[in-house]
């Protein structure tokens, strides 16, 4: 006999994949927010409910370097993580270089008189996404295909408006006129000159 499990984030993307696909079409990503807070709760990255941390420079202050570790990463097949007895303030790491052996001793990868409970990560404000211009551009060209020309007068694309004028802005500043510049004729040669 054969038991399926379905944990909860599997019977709440089957819904909201359900409920995506009866829609012919979802032209603004609010009703992607809307769909998926029927079933669960949203939670914005970057707000309050969610802040940012630089662990990255914070992580780079307390570890040493990866290549000051006592064993390479490669190589490894297990990484065992222990609190240590006598200082509950650091961690010790011990790796095994075999599934079936334990043959490894822990040690630490912190700096020396340095405990992992001095990282205190500085929350970072929300940054705009970076988007590439050529995929800007794409997105500008399937809106014209399947919105036509005149997509900018629908308002659920809205969205898109700021971003594509953005770079259309760019665009117009980098172009260079070419009637300004003197272009001379060169003499013809009957060899060919690299």
């Amino acid at each position: 006999m054969f038991f399926s499990i379905l944990i909860p984030p599997d019977r709440l993307f089957g819904l909201c994949s359900k409920d995506i696909s009866k829609r012919q079409a979802i032209e603004n990503p609010e009703e992607y927010l809307e769909i998926i807070s029927k079933y669960s709760k949203v939670v914005k990255v970057g707000t309050q409910e969610c802040e940012i941390f630089d662990w990255k420079t914070e992580a780079e202050k307390i570890f040493k370097s990866i290549n000051a570790w006592y064993f390479k990463f490669a190589p490894c097949k297990r990484y065992i993580l222990k609190r240590s007895i006598n200082n509950n303030r650091n961690i010790l790491v011990r790796i095994e270089n075999y599934y079936m052996h334990d043959t490894g001793c822990f040690k630490y990868i912190t700096k020396k008189e340095i405990h992992v409970t001095q990282m205190v990560p500085k929350c970072i404000p929300p940054q705009p996404n970076l988007v590439h211009p050529k995929k800007i551009s794409d997105v500008k060209r399937l809106l014209q295909i399947h919105f036509s020309e005149n997509w900018r007068q629908n308002a659920k694309l809205d969205i898109y408006k700021p971003l594509i004028e953005n770079v259309d802005a760019l665009d117009s500043s980098n172009e260079v006129d070419t009637n300004d510049c003197a272009c001379e004729l060169m003499e013809e040669y009957p060899e060919l000159c690299l």
